[in-house]
């Protein structure tokens, strides 16, 4: 590529092709404003839906990606996801994760303990 030197004449030429594309390409200043996509947030329950269309593989990943109107790239990766992840589901014997159970036991703890201050408090305020 040659380089020119800086002329009028260039300048000239610059000025006309800046001219040429600001016909062409729509500009902010003429209330064009630039198109911000809102990124979606699906529940966990749409997306284990879709996982679960499928892995049944009775409708191809294009149809599904039509019918949920979601792209075929993150149909892919949640049925992955669901497939990595469904071994937690039969972790213990009750069908809940680890981190689920003892969630849980402390929980039922803090019931326990707020009963028994509960009927201690109504034995008390009752004399």
């Amino acid at each position: 590529m040659v380089c020119q030197k800086w002329t009028p004449v260039v300048g000239q030429q610059v000025a006309e092709v800046k001219e040429l594309f600001s016909v062409l390409l729509p500009s902010k200043k003429r209330g064009m404003q630039k198109m911000s996509k809102r990124r979606r947030n699906h529940s966990p329950e749409f997306k284990s839906k879709v996982a679960l269309a499928a892995i049944k593989g009775d409708q191809t990943l294009s149809e599904l990606s039509r019918q949920y109107g979601i792209n075929s790239n993150l149909i892919v990766k949640w049925k992955k996801q669901l497939i990595e992840q469904s071994s937690e589901v039969f972790a213990s014997g009750k069908g809940l994760a680890p981190d689920r159970e003892s969630e849980i036991q402390s929980l039922q703890a803090k019931i326990g303990q707020l009963t028994m201050e509960n009927d201690f408090l109504a034995k008390v305020l009752d004399r």
